[in-house]
């Protein structure tokens, strides 16, 4: 659905698909860092499907082992996944890929819930 408040709103909008915002958020270390990414791709300077390949986290760790091996998130399905940065993604520890991990991995606007 469409969010009435639109700028006022109280939670982020994404302006692209989940899966290219994470994947410019790979190898930051700051929001400002993932918009400048995210500007970068819709100038065609960076390719975002290159850069999910690479599975890093933000601290450049090769996260590419971590998920394999762990379990799913305990918790169940929640209608509000997705809107928190990880803590453990933004210090690189992350054992659960993003398909795995109730949180976001990747830089949420500051400005926003």
């Amino acid at each position: 659905g469409e969010c009435t408040f639109g700028d006022n709103c109280y939670y982020q909008h994404l302006q692209c698909p989940l899966n290219d915002y994470i994947a410019a958020a790979r190898g930051t270390s700051s929001y400002a860092e993932l918009c400048q990414n995210l500007e970068k791709a819709k100038k065609g300077e960076i390719n975002l499907l290159k850069i999910n390949e690479l599975k890093l986290s933000p601290l450049n760790i090769n996260v590419q082992y971590l998920s394999k091996s762990a379990p799913p998130s305990p918790q169940m399905e929640m209608r509000h996944r997705k809107i928190k940065t990880c803590r453990a993604w933004a210090n690189g520890k992350c054992p659960r890929s993003n398909e795995q991990c109730d949180f976001l991995h990747a830089w949420t606007n500051p400005l926003k819930a």
